[in-house]
């Protein structure tokens, strides 16, 4: 457990804790063993702060950073009552650099039609990132549920259907670690041949950028401070290329991450048992501190990033 000092307790549920810590009751879901849930009917701005607090202080836990896509495609035919978008370039975009910072709230039933139009602005679509949603489920057999849910995966839900509240909870988590699991299948690692010996496996992750980095010296500063969100630190390197290449450390693991940076594009290099959050957390807070469409080269990544199904491939 993330907390070293509360009171765990079993239930009849193998997967599903009590715990009891500084004044709240959590409830912990492990049936994914990798990806837990919890749960609190205890104030919602009490569990965030614990929660906060108990991460930060380990490196091998870290929240969900849901994309942009993931929260615009929360549930099949839900009720869209409200949207955010929060978009923060000051650290990675110059002064002189328009649209720099954007904060939109939109509550209605048609929340979605202003950020379209906003959308479709060649100013503004590059700083429209979802940051927060919130939305009616219904289903026949479930019931009804209000749910609200940010980018750092914390849902709040009132209703009479628990178990459809899970359900969506579960979509959230599934998109969340396909992503995940696709970028670990990318990491640089060696497989063994059926005649002996081994050989190279994985790739480059290459990750393409809507908008042109404007100030270069701006863009590395921001990314590799060591600062949150990215918690990437290293020293950029020009090579004769004109490419920018950082051994930079993931403070989040402790682990090494290659990255190489084009002024539209950048190129990662997992390392073998790597951590795919690391990679999943970048994209996403791209998505809000410098541009909303970036987007992965990989088709098969692109698809797990816009939470659509995997385009399929002939053999």
């Amino acid at each position: 457990m993330i907390d070293g000092t509360g009171r765990v307790e079993p239930t009849d549920d193998t997967f599903l804790f009590r715990v009891e810590s500084d004044g709240l009751e959590l409830w912990v879901d492990t049936l994914d063993h990798r990806f837990w849930s919890v749960h609190s009917w205890s104030a919602a701005a009490d569990v965030r702060r614990y929660l906060k607090d108990r991460v930060e202080r380990r490196r091998d836990v870290d929240v969900v950073w849901l994309p942009s896509d993931h929260l615009g495609q929360i549930w099949p035919g839900a009720d869209l009552r409200s949207l955010r978008s929060d978009f923060r370039g000051e650290r990675l975009l110059p002064a002189t650099e328009g649209a720099r910072d954007v904060r939109v709230q939109v509550r209605g039933h048609d929340s979605q039609e202003l950020l379209d139009f906003l959308a479709t602005s060649q100013q503004y679509r590059a700083a429209l990132a979802f940051d927060h949603v919130g939305f009616v489920a219904a289903d026949a057999d479930f019931g009804v549920i209000s749910e609200a849910v940010n980018r750092l995966g914390q849902f709040a839900a009132v209703g009479d259907s628990f178990e459809l509240h899970q359900e969506v909870v579960r979509g959230v988590v599934d998109r969340y670690a396909r992503l995940v699991r696709l970028v670990e299948a990318r990491a640089l690692t060696f497989e063994p041949l059926p005649a002996g010996g081994l050989r190279p496996a994985g790739g480059p992750i290459l990750v393409r950028f809507g908008r042109t980095i404007p100030d270069m010296d701006v863009f590395l500063d921001g990314l590799f401070s060591a600062r949150e969100p990215f918690r990437l630190w290293g020293v950029p390197e020009e090579t004769h290329d004109g490419v920018w290449s950082v051994d930079a450390v993931d403070l989040h693991m402790g682990q090494r991450l290659a990255v190489d940076v084009s002024h539209d594009w950048l190129r990662l290099f997992l390392p073998s048992e790597g951590c795919g959050n690391t990679v999943v957390r970048l994209v996403a807070n791209l998505q809000h501190r410098f541009d909303a469409n970036v987007r992965f080269e990989d088709v098969h990544l692109q698809a797990a990033l816009k939470a659509e199904r995997a385009p399929v491939t002939a053999t």
